[in-house]
């Protein structure tokens, strides 16, 4: 039981989805954080070349979404290389938690309950297309293919002092499941 449990404190969401502390993790998980905003999957554009009676279709992914997915895989490399951490086979679970800048706009009472992670964003970008920019930039470095991704966890909150980011951890579910930490 975590220290603010038995002293009757309230836990925020964020401090729940990550186990209170990055330390906590499985020994073998890989944890990496990606500064800045994090960039949705944009989708890719059709250009069409004709050939006499036939068209050649270009398919390409934004350049934007191309960058993102770039500084990710480097960090993510970086991050294997410090953690001593091999590419993983198996079962995967992969956590994100996406922080998200708050708006100006937002009224005074409500930034305490946006920073603890009580007021939640809705507005756009979406976090399934956030989830797929991330995914698809670490498949071919932490495991092979995003087919050994078995269960994903991800979480959009307000950016709580330390700056837009994207944290992201990799772990294999097997392994939580025969130690009896599965959900």
């Amino acid at each position: 039981m975590s220290e603010a449990k038995e002293q009757g404190k309230a836990i925020s969401p964020s401090e729940h989805f990550f186990d209170g502390k990055l330390k906590n993790f499985v020994d073998d998980s890989l944890i990496f954080i990606v500064p800045g905003p994090c960039v949705p999957k944009g989708r890719p554009k059709a250009s069409a070349i004709r050939m006499g009676t036939f068209a050649k279709i270009n398919m390409r992914t934004p350049e934007k979404t191309v960058t993102y997915e770039s500084n990710v895989y480097q960090r993510c490399v970086e991050a294997m290389e410090t953690q001593h951490i091999k590419p993983m086979t198996g079962q995967l679970r992969v956590r994100i938690m996406v922080y998200k800048k708050i708006p100006k706009s937002m009224r005074k009472r409500d930034l305490p309950n946006a920073r603890a992670g009580w007021l939640l964003p809705t507005t756009k970008p979406d976090l399934d297309n956030q989830i797929k920019s991330l995914i698809d930039a670490i498949s071919g470095v932490i495991c092979g293919d995003d087919a050994a991704i078995c269960e994903i966890r991800a979480r959009k909150r307000y950016d709580d002092g330390e700056g837009e980011r994207a944290i992201v951890m990799v772990e294999k579910l097997l392994r939580l499941e025969e130690e009896g930490k599965a959900l």
